[in-house]
């Protein structure tokens, strides 16, 4: 007997009510779904699904990071083309089904304990017979169902899917035995985004500056790590002096923003930059400007978020940039003398220099930037450089100095696994070649540009941001609005309302008193060392040995184990391997090997702020005798 089309409609309804279905297009019409047919599922002629046989996006990750931690389990796998569905769930208990199809193999999924399914469908006909198939109690709590392509939802998808799923495995696809040519770039679309948001979530965390030289071996407290605590230091006056990104909310209202970014792309644009100095809010990342700056351009606008201490090249050699101002992460290098004008954002000790607000950004200094142009109240943004990708299948092409000269590698063949860059086919049909930090930017850029409402024009087909709203124009005319000087010299005439210096000086001698702690510590310790040495105890003795374990437990507790892990040049496989070992003249030799490294890092850090703390001291007193 067939199955009442509002019978249908009603189910549509009470899942995505549950949040168990969510449709892109809203609630299918009656005249969407057809009657669905009365056969049995299970019939001959039902259909299959099949394990897709793309490579998923982590066949172009170092593999080490597939299991960071010995012993583990893995926490991706590059499973076999021709994998069964026993296989697959061996693997993971999250399972990406293109087709709303009730065939065998979803019912098994369904009833796979412990398994979660993403079921990615384009057609409301063909999910409208899989509701009239399975009873929507079967549904709930074991799948969720998507009705649209990835970048069609709204809250997006990935705020849909959240992180928590992704912590059941990594995402494998199973799609359509006959699948249509809609079915196929459906499966490439939903791959992708998915795979992406699993790197995002469990991958890119393992990889990335905070843990680049050091994964956790022991528990270890993790807060600031060593690059972002010397510019926190070196920061310090401009926490008390230099106003945050509030003063430029809404200020370039109804401006065209053009968003210069380090890609190849950029040096055909130079002109075009040129000619709208005056007519557009022009703001480049750090990585672009000595580019522009060596092609005689001045952005109003220069954009830096990392925190690690080799951003601080982008700057070195820059004459004073007095038209440029500098909006810049708090705990990122701010451009010594290069920029007059300094924007912070982000919170940085609130309780002494207050609330900071902050720029939404991710995995990119472009996120950043675009985040920018929506603060100051841009309608419009226009993309210049920015590919997020390379024509080279080994190397990330970027504009360097000499007016956007490129960096030419010599080209090998590709092999289409790690450590080559992941290819990608972009909405023109070009083959592009990327990382997958890059190819994760490119969705969450995506999503918060169709979030935003602005108009964005990408003026480069060889881009990989290319997602709606996204339009492409080699050279998009811009009208100038009459209010840009006026709001320019607004900006530059921002400063801090309440300056902090006190609350910056009482910081830097808080923090020195904190490491002559931590000195003193090594100081005794080295005495005991030294005793045990003359005493002639092997090993540097027991009482060294125990005393050793303590401090050692006290910098695992006060971050300084952790900060070690990126200063100069130590081994923290190393470290790790001589502090477990059962032998005790290893552990000497390991808590020695981490201590004299410690000793180093804290005298540096001492120095760093004792020049700190008088260069406070005399802007305090200039300011008190004001």
């Amino acid at each position: 007997m067939a199955v009442s089309l509002a019978r249908v409609l009603a189910q549509f309804r009470a899942l995505a009510e549950s949040g168990v279905l969510f449709s892109a297009r809203g609630e299918p019409r009656p005249e969407d779904l057809v009657s669905p047919p009365s056969a049995a599922v299970h019939a001959p002629e039902a259909p299959a699904h099949i394990f897709s046989p793309h490579a998923p996006l982590w066949a172009f990750e170092n593999p080490w990071l597939a299991r960071p931690v010995a012993g583990g389990p893995p926490v991706f796998q590059v499973l076999p083309p021709q994998s069964s569905l026993d296989q697959v769930l061996a693997a993971t208990r999250l399972v990406a089904v293109v087709g709303a199809l009730p065939s065998p193999e979803f019912l098994r999924l369904l009833a796979e304990p412990g398994a979660l399914v993403l079921v990615f469908e384009h057609d409301p006909a063909r999910l409208g017979r899989l509701l009239a198939a399975v009873e929507p109690a079967r549904l709930a709590g074991k799948a969720f169902l998507f009705l649209g392509r990835p970048h069609e939802f709204s809250p997006p998808l990935a705020e849909l899917l959240g992180r928590e799923v992704f912590r059941l495995g990594f995402p494998a696809f199973l799609v359509p035995a006959k699948a249509t040519e809609e079915d196929r770039a459906l499966a490439a679309e939903a791959a992708q985004y998915v795979e992406t948001l699993f790197y995002r979530h469990q991958v890119y965390p393992l990889g990335s500056q905070s843990l680049s030289r050091g994964l956790p071996l022991r528990p270890i407290v993790q807060d600031l790590f060593y690059d972002q605590l010397v510019h926190l230091y070196e920061n310090l006056p401009a926490y008390a002096l230099c106003p945050d990104i509030d003063a430029l909310r809404g200020l370039f209202r109804g401006e065209t923003a053009i968003l210069a970014a380090a890609g190849a792309a950029l040096a055909e644009q130079l002109d075009f930059l040129r000619a709208h100095q005056d007519n557009a809010v022009i703001i480049c990342v750090n990585s672009a400007l000595r580019t522009l700056v060596e092609a005689g351009i001045r952005p109003h606008f220069c954009v830096v978020n990392d925190t690690s201490l080799q951003v601080a090249r982008s700057f070195e050699g820059l004459p004073r940039l007095r038209p440029v101002m500098l909006v810049a992460h708090a705990l990122s290098c701010l451009g010594g003398e290069v920029f007059p004008q300094k924007f912070l954002f982000g919170a940085v000790r609130p309780d002494v220099f207050g609330p900071r607000p902050a720029l939404r950004l991710h995995g990119s200094v472009l996120t950043t930037a675009f985040s920018l142009a929506r603060h100051l109240g841009c309608g419009r943004a226009v993309l210049a450089g920015a590919l997020l990708s390379s024509g080279d299948p080994w190397s990330l092409r970027y504009v360097t100095g000499d007016a956007g000269r490129t960096y030419t590698p010599q080209s090998r063949e590709r092999i289409d696994r790690f450590p080559q860059l992941c290819p990608v086919v972009n909405r023109f049909g070009r083959e592009r070649f990327t990382s997958l930090n890059f190819l994760d930017v490119k969705h969450w850029l995506g999503d918060e540009m169709r979030l935003s409402g602005m108009e964005v024009v990408n003026t480069s087909r060889d881009s990989i941001i290319d997602t709606p709203p996204v339009v492409f124009d080699e050279a998009p005319a811009i009208a100038p609005t009459g209010r840009l000087a006026a709001s320019l010299r607004t900006a530059h005439a921002a400063r801090r309302r309440a300056p902090a210096l006190d609350g910056a000086l009482a910081v830097a001698r808080a923090e020195a008193a904190r490491h002559k702690g931590s000195l003193a510590l090594l100081d005794a310790l080295d005495a005991l060392d030294a005793r045990s040495a003359r005493d002639g105890q092997a090993g540097g003795g027991a009482a060294f040995l125990e005393q050793g374990r303590k401090v050692l437990a006290i910098f695992d507790a006060n971050n300084v184990t952790y900060l070690l892990q990126r200063f100069e040049d130590f081994d923290h496989p190393r470290f790790h391997s001589l502090v477990t070992s059962p032998d005790p003249e290893r552990l000497a030799e390991g808590l020695r090997y981490q201590f004299g490294f410690a000793r180093r890092m804290l005298a540096q850090l001492l120095e760093l702020l004792a020049g700190q703390e008088a260069r406070l001291a005399e802007l305090l007193r200039g300011a008190q005798g004001e």
